[in-house]
């Protein structure tokens, strides 16, 4: 809720922050998360990427040596533009496979008490641990270091958008993209769409094409992006319908949808496919494609998918 200074008319209330600009305190909490995940504690091999790939720091210099975080990372980190802080963050969760490289969370029986350690062993295995074999022979149990990585990118993926929900910010992460996207409605919708049933697993795929061309900082290819989405649409029809020619128009009747709700759906295809304005007849260096809609194909598509997958099986 607001604070009393701006309740109360002494400081401004930003009830949505600019999409091309950073706040210097909301580029502070976002060091304040990178630091307190990705950077405190964490092992060499991380900050070395972060210096070398990112940052490209000389690692043979002495500031690196002494205290990359203090002497590199950070300084490095108060010069970067709104953009490249999305960057940062964006590459931070790309490669957290290098936050704990070689971490092993094992459990190892022991020969006393044997029912409380039997009981302690089958409450691992169903905590998803794996049972293994030591040189000697003795069993011990190790959790999934991958199942590991991807429940910590869950988390810390959660708390980074509470932070960006917290401070008014016009982004959200989401599969590792900031993405220009403030309703939390649309972000659900496009997450699910993201990770449909195994069945439809090229629908997620055309999905999260469209979601990498959108958000990309540096050079956004909407109309791209309004392809593939679209493209998720007409892959759900293959799909379904067993056939590679299958079209979302042949689909749709066997749905039972009202007729006017179909006939959205039909139009909404249509306009990507026309010769007047149409994505894929557009001609040449054709600038009709900008950011709102491709935002707007992109829920949109998601919306639909995550709708039309849930009738189809029911």
């Amino acid at each position: 809720m607001p604070s009393f200074s701006q309740r109360n008319g002494y400081k401004e209330l930003n009830e949505d922050l600019f999409y091309e600009c950073m706040p210097e305190s909301l580029k502070t909490r976002i060091w304040n998360f990178i630091h307190e995940n990705f950077l405190k504690y964490q092992t060499s091999d991380f900050l070395k990427v972060v210096c070398d790939e990112f940052l490209k720091y000389d690692l043979t210099d002495e500031w690196y040596m002494d205290n990359p975080i203090t002497n590199v990372i950070k300084p490095k980190y108060r010069s970067l533009k709104w953009f490249e802080v999305y960057d940062l963050v964006e590459f931070c969760f790309d490669n957290i496979k290098y936050l704990e490289k070689d971490k092993k969370l094992t459990y190892h029986i022991h020969e006393s008490s044997i029912w409380t350690q039997n009981e302690k062993w089958a409450y691992y295995l169903n905590k998803g641990f794996v049972q293994k074999q030591d040189s000697r022979g003795l069993a011990y149990l190790e959790y999934p270091f991958e199942k590991y990585l991807k429940e910590r990118l869950k988390r810390y993926s959660v708390l980074f958008n509470t932070l960006m929900e917290k401070e008014r910010a016009s982004y959200r992460l989401i599969e590792n993209n900031i993405v220009p996207i403030t309703n939390t409605e649309e972000i659900n919708e496009i997450k699910t769409a993201l990770n449909p049933p195994e069945k439809y697993k090229f629908v997620g795929d055309h999905l999260k094409k469209a979601l990498e061309l959108y958000s990309n900082k540096e050079k956004p290819d909407y109309e791209n992006s309004i392809k593939e989405s679209i493209s998720a649409l007409e892959s759900l029809a293959k799909i379904r319908l067993n056939n590679e020619k299958g079209t979302l128009g042949r689909l749709l009747p066997q749905l039972g949808l009202h007729e006017d709700f179909e006939l959205g759906i039909k139009k909404l295809y249509s306009w990507t496919s026309d010769d007047k304005g149409g994505i894929r007849h557009g001609k040449k260096g054709d600038t009709g494609s900008y950011e709102a809609e491709a935002r707007y194909m992109l829920v949109t598509c998601s919306t639909l998918s995550n709708y039309l997958i849930s009738k189809l099986e029911k």
